[in-house]
């Protein structure tokens, strides 16, 4: 490797103002790609399209287009039958907080008894 590799410096090529402002007129005015411009104009990279769109074109491409905005459904008003629906839920919740709560009261006393009668009470599923 040369040794003055790093310290060269870069020929870029320059175009003049009326390439750079017919490529950003072309690319606001039609549907072509950036890379499309760039090889019909033999410009080197897309980037270089990209800095003359920012320097003299409008500037629409850069922004997100704007989506319209979806009108949020009116909320629903407490109405007597979603009151009751509420309530029933609140029910429902309670009931299974309490099945939960005896199903584990049963383990503890089955676990508890065959470690004091010394008895398998449990089925094995893995019997034969």
């Amino acid at each position: 490797m040369d040794k003055n590799y790093f310290t060269k410096r870069r020929n870029y090529q320059k175009y003049p103002e009326s390439i750079k402002k017919a490529v950003v007129q072309e690319y606001e005015s039609s549907d072509c790609s950036q890379a499309y411009l760039s090889r019909k104009y033999g410009i080197g990279s897309r980037t270089i399209i990209l800095h003359w769109l920012k320097k003299y074109g409008n500037n629409r491409y850069l922004s997100i287009p704007e989506q319209p905005q979806k009108s949020q459904p009116a909320m629903a008003e407490d109405t007597p039958e979603i009151r009751a629906l509420k309530a029933r839920i609140k029910q429902l919740e309670r009931e299974l907080e309490d099945s939960k709560l005896l199903a584990e009261a049963y383990s503890l006393m089955i676990t508890t008894a065959e470690e004091q009668l010394k008895i398998p009470i449990r089925k094995k599923f893995n019997t034969k």
